[in-house]
C-alpha cells in the first residue's frame, strides 16, 4: 500500500513540475482559461492525477501551439 501511495505522490510531483514549466512559457492567463473549461477555480480544487494530467497537457499544447510567453 505504501508503495502505491509513493508512486502516486511521485506522479503528482512530476505533474506539478511539468505544469510549472509550461506555465512559465504561456503565462497565467492560459491557466485561467483551462480552469474555466474544467469548471475549477484554482489548483487547490484538483483532487486527482487525471485532472492534473488534463491541465498539464492543455498547457503544454498551448505552449507548443502558439509559442506564447509571459
Amino acid at each position: 500500500m505504501s508503495n502505491k501511495v509513493l508512486v502516486h505522490m511521485q506522479s503528482a510531483v512530476r505533474g506539478f513540475r511539468r505544469l510549472d514549466a509550461a506555465l512559465d512559457r504561456v503565462g497565467p492567463e492560459r491557466l485561467t482559461q483551462i480552469f474555466r473549461t474544467l469548471k475549477l477555480q484554482s489548483l487547490t480544487e484538483v483532487d486527482n492525477l487525471q485532472t492534473l494530467h488534463q491541465i498539464v497537457l492543455a498547457l503544454e499544447a498551448a505552449a507548443s501551439g502558439d509559442g506564447a510567453t509571459r
